[in-house]
């Protein structure tokens, strides 16, 4: 194998020690030449531009009115936001179903010009334990 690489011109594998040379010159994908840092997400403003975008689409009436959401589900996403931000006890809490449909059925069908504050809320939930199995199960 380490022949096939060498005619095809590509690096050789194995370390400093095996002959090779620094990890920038054997490796393409690794290691990284930078990192993504993700900023934390700040839940007042997050939920109140939700808000915002919920009593919008609720006053433009039409089919956009129908993907607002009702006083019952809106009790059901304060839970899901104060469950996410407790970080330190997310392997002691989960996300209620109903809390997740709110996410389905609702905030993942806005608008694209309200998306932001949804995708940040979904990037939130994606760090909780069992965000898997209510939201994409």
């Amino acid at each position: 194998m380490l022949q096939e690489r060498r005619s095809a011109g590509l690096p050789e594998w194995g370390g400093v020690a095996a002959g090779g040379s620094s990890g920038r010159d054997r490796y393409r994908h690794f290691p990284p030449l930078g990192y993504i840092e993700v900023a934390p997400i700040k839940f007042d403003p997050l939920y109140g531009a939700i808000k915002k975008q919920n009593a919008e689409l609720a006053a433009a009436g039409g089919d956009d009115a129908a993907l607002a959401f009702t006083e019952e589900e809106g009790v059901r996403l304060d839970g899901l936001i104060e469950t996410l931000k407790q970080e330190s006890r997310y392997h002691a809490t989960e996300i209620d179903e109903e809390q997740a449909n709110v996410v389905r059925r609702k905030l993942m069908q806005w608008p694209l010009g309200a998306a932001p504050p949804v995708t940040d809320l979904l990037r939130k939930m994606a760090t909780h334990v069992h965000s898997q199995e209510t939201v994409l199960g």
